[in-house]
């Protein structure tokens, strides 16, 4: 039996964005739902909801996938409906058992190399305020680097984003510019890479966010009141 198309629909509400699928989910058709799903999140919506009751999931890894992507940059929480997917049959319904979001700050920046170190000063505060001392040192080092790379080959307004969930701080510098890093472009993201878990960047229509994930340490975990 030939199988049906998978087709998608994104429909982007003020806090999160709902994706609805039809067809046959099959991985080694599902290149272009991988795209949108990172145009997607590159919007850094509170929530990424994938509505699976049109759907036909004829492999896992597809699902496993959307997670992987979804829980680096920006951290996003997704939730499968339909289906008899987590016992959500509706988007109402998936919406009221999500988490709290978590902790973020942005702060938009001029492309100059000055505000390098306004991107320290702030990623300092919010490291202390969300009492994180240990990690102040290193994330101010790759909001620093973010800032220069993006002044250096960007060249556009920026914002940094600073945000924590439960077990990552994420800084993030979004600029206009849609040309992917590389570690060729000097040793600034090759301190970040060794300053970090993981990072990596995400493409949006609008440009690009190059983002860090710091490990968060489980004795440290205490969020601010």
């Amino acid at each position: 039996m030939p199988s049906t198309p998978l087709r998608w629909r994104v429909r982007v509400e003020p806090a999160d964005t709902v994706v609805t699928l039809t067809g046959d989910l099959i991985a080694a058709d599902a290149g272009g739902l991988y795209r949108t799903v990172e145009d997607c999140l590159g919007r850094r919506p509170a929530a990424l909801i994938v509505e699976l009751s049109g759907a036909t999931v004829l492999d896992d890894l597809v699902l496993r996938e959307i997670e992987r992507r979804a829980a680096r940059w920006p951290g996003t929480p997704v939730v499968f409906i339909g289906g008899g997917r987590h016992g959500f049959d509706t988007v109402e319904q998936a919406r009221c058992a999500l988490p709290a979001g978590p902790s973020h700050i942005s702060e938009q920046l001029l492309p100059s190399w000055d505000e390098a170190r306004h991107a320290r000063d702030i990623t300092t505060e919010a490291c202390l305020r969300w009492r994180l001392p240990h990690l102040a040192g290193p994330a101010a080092l790759v909001a620093s680097e973010l800032v220069i790379n993006a002044v250096d080959h960007a060249r556009t307004m920026m914002t940094l984003h600073v945000k924590r969930d439960a077990r990552h701080l994420y800084v993030a510098v979004e600029d206009g510019s849609p040309a992917e890093p590389g570690m060729a472009r000097g040793r600034g993201l090759m301190l970040v890479d060794s300053m970090s878990e993981f990072w990596g960047s995400t493409t949006h229509p609008g440009g690009k966010v190059v983002w860090a994930a710091l490990a968060v340490t489980p004795d440290s975990d205490q969020r601010s009141d």
